[in-house]
């Protein structure tokens, strides 16, 4: 295929990225852009194009595959930490459903503040369920947590979910956070009228 004469004659990776990501679901390309991704040798910022167009090209299975790979590139090292959160940010751009929990774990404050707010990302994208959301209020306890525990609840959460969550970051009671709310765009309906 034409790709794989353009991965092997290393011809500008930028074109061979834009080529990619006009064949949707080729999974051929799967292996070749991982390959580019987790060679540390290589442009970060072509890595990072390799990154946004992963999604495009994976299948179901190759997306499962991305969060483990999350897991493995787990080191402090920073070009380990360059490759994590390269695949959460194809995690972010197409969420696959239930990898939520296994992303749960790398949400703590041993992780890195920028890998935290991906993985938050991640996880709100990919939705909650009833095992995860418990998990991620109790991280609202924990002020170094709280606001990627909240974002995760927002982007995942139902409305109800997000409220509360808003709430307790705010320190209100939701009842008392959705009076607030609903006083406010009556005014703002108001002040349009």
């Amino acid at each position: 295929m034409e790709y794989v004469k353009l991965w092997h004659n290393r011809l500008r990776p930028e074109f061979l990225i834009r080529e990619l990501e006009s064949q949707c679901q080729h999974p051929k390309a799967y292996p070749i852009l991982t390959k580019y991704i987790e060679d540390e040798k290589e442009n970060e910022q072509a890595r990072e194009e390799a990154c946004g167009a992963l999604p495009w090209v994976a299948t179901d299975e190759n997306m499962s595959e991305v969060a483990k790979k999350v897991h493995e590139f787990s080191g402090k090292e920073p070009k380990k930490q360059f490759i994590r959160g390269c695949y959460l940010e194809t995690l972010v751009r197409r969420p696959i459903a239930g990898t939520a929990a296994s992303l749960l774990d790398m949400l703590s404050a041993q992780t890195d503040v920028e890998v935290r707010h991906q993985v938050a990302r991640a996880i709100g994208f990919a939705g909650l369920d009833e095992k995860v959301e418990p998990q991620l209020f109790d991280k609202l306890k924990d002020p170094e947590l709280r606001n990627d525990a909240a974002l995760a609840l927002i982007l995942g959460g139902s409305e109800d979910t997000a409220l509360r969550a808003v709430a307790a970051v705010r320190g209100v009671a939701p009842d008392d956070l959705a009076a607030q709310v609903e006083a406010n765009a009556d005014a703002a309906y108001a002040i349009a009228r």
